[in-house]
This record gives structure tokens, sequence and C-alpha cells, in this order.
């Protein structure tokens, strides 16, 4: 068995929260998965109420729930305590058949961005400046031991 700190849970869900109330602090927020298992959090109401006007906005989101484990009963409800709910939006990928600008080779980059800080030879090849030189060494100082000694 390994020893650790409280465990913390994240659970997503894609569902938006009904009748969210005008007044108070905080906000019981109850999330019920297929297996019958809830997970319940107090979470801030100002901060419920932006993420659901989120919600309300975009086409497509999925939101988290994540807090430090409080408890988990028998019959399947965990408690979460310090509870914060996020929200992302899914933004459909772009075709693959659309044409990408292609990048030149990081060689070729490199060559460019010498070029244009004046750094090449005609060549191509980086110059030795004072940026890109190898510093030298730092010399060893030579350790000074102190030593006292106690007279009685």
């Amino acid at each position: 068995m390994i020893t650790g700190r409280i465990p913390e849970l994240t659970i997503k869900f894609t569902e938006r929260p009904q009748n969210i109330p005008e007044e108070g602090k905080k906000v019981m927020l109850e999330v019920r998965g297929e297996n019958d298992i809830t997970v319940k959090a107090e979470v801030n109401r100002k901060s419920l109420k932006k993420i659901v006007k989120k919600m309300d906005t975009w086409d497509r989101w999925v939101a988290s729930l994540s807090g430090k484990m409080k408890s988990m009963s028998a019959e399947g409800l965990i408690e979460l305590d310090e509870a914060g709910i996020n929200i992302f939006e899914i933004v459909p990928r772009g075709n693959k058949t659309e044409t990408k600008t292609e990048k030149p080779p990081v060689k070729e980059q490199n060559q460019v961005k010498q070029q244009a800080k004046g750094n090449t030879n005609p060549q191509g090849k980086p110059q030795a400046t004072a940026k890109n030189k190898p510093k030298a060494k730092p010399k060893a100082k030579p350790q000074v031991k102190e030593h006292t000694a106690r007279l009685n």
C-alpha cells in the first residue's frame, strides 16, 4: 500500500446544470454517472454562472469538476472539497485535405535567421561573433580554509 495525500478527482460532463440559485456564495453541484455514482461539490455561484453562460454560447463544450475527495459512501456518493469548475470549447479540426503552409527544414530556418542577423558568411555558415562564441570557463578561485584554535 502506498500512502499519499488526499486523492483529487476530476469529473468531465457535457450536460448543462439546471436551476442555478440567484443568491448565495456557494452552490451545490451534483453530477450523476451512468453507473449510479454521484459526485457532489460546492462551487462558487458566480463562477458557475459564467460557465453556464459559455455553455449556452458555444456549440460543443466539455466541463470538468475537480476537487479533493472529502468522503465516499457505500451507496456511491462522492463528496468533493475545495472544488473548482472549468469549461473547454470543442473546436472541430479542419479537413485533412486542406493544404497546410509548409515550413522549410529547420536547417534552412536557422540559416535565414543567421543571415537576417548578419552572422553568416557568403556560404551561409555561421560566423563567430561575441554572442555565439563559447564562453571561457571561469578560473577556479583558490580555497582558503580558516582554522581557529581555542586556547584554555
